[in-house]
């Protein structure tokens, strides 16, 4: 959910029994990224009737992560001007983190037994490793790059939160009036067809909430937006 820009910030993660681990694959879980919006939607309808599997997502809402990642912290020493303030944003890697620890709590709290779990990296996969095994040294873990291709549990996971995304997007009603705007702007993905992008940005969207002031394409637009306004 990373690059997104105008929805929410979905994280998922998904439970099965260890010896079970292999109908997964009979499913037909795959990377997410490579699967049609269609065929995410088929299997994740298929991960909720299933017996094997359980689920639950994490959904930050784009208000919610601007917050965090602008929030100013207190100035502990003076700066020599007045109107600077000093920042400590808490950046989209600790909010990812702070995201799987939580479910990963969840998980624990429900009673289940986890021996081991499969992360799909945000950072250096050795250091968020040792973080979470630090915090859960009963769980064995395995960190890695483009987890989403290695492991079916956690494609199933990624299914998931971007299906839940896809609705919360589709689904989404504008509290703002006055706004108009064009709703074919997709997810918010660069690469996507009806993505929010440098050359395709919906102007209203900048407006709402919907939008995360705290992506650099958005703080960009913005600031473009500002600066022609003042010439």
């Amino acid at each position: 959910m990373k690059l997104s820009t105008v929805s929410p910030q979905v994280y998922g993660a998904c439970i099965i029994c260890s010896k079970r681990n292999d109908e997964l694959k009979k499913m037909g879980f795959a990377d997410s990224k490579t699967l049609t919006e269609e065929k995410r939607e088929v299997l994740f309808e298929q991960i909720k009737e299933s017996e094997v599997l359980g689920w639950l997502v994490d959904v930050l809402s784009a208000k919610q992560l601007s917050g965090s990642m602008l929030q100013r912290s207190p100035l502990s020493t003076p700066l020599p001007c007045p109107y600077l303030v000093r920042r400590a944003p808490h950046n989209l890697n600790a909010i990812s983190h702070d995201s799987a620890i939580g479910l990963i709590r969840k998980v624990l709290a429900a009673n289940f037994n986890l021996k081991k779990v499969f992360v799909d990296t945000v950072g250096d996969p050795e250091r968020y490793e040792s973080k979470l095994s630090s915090l859960f040294p009963s769980i064995e873990f395995a960190v890695r790059k483009k987890a989403d291709s290695l492991f079916p549990v956690v494609s199933a996971a990624s299914i998931c939160a971007k299906v839940t995304r896809d609705r919360c997007v589709r689904e989404w009603q504008f509290a703002e009036t006055g706004v108009s705007f064009s709703t074919d702007y997709g997810s918010g993905y660069p690469s996507g067809y009806d993505s929010l992008n440098a050359t395709r940005v919906a102007e209203g969207i900048l407006q709402t909430r919907l939008r995360k002031y705290g992506w650099r394409i958005i703080a960009t637009r913005c600031l473009t937006k500002a600066l022609v306004a003042g010439r």
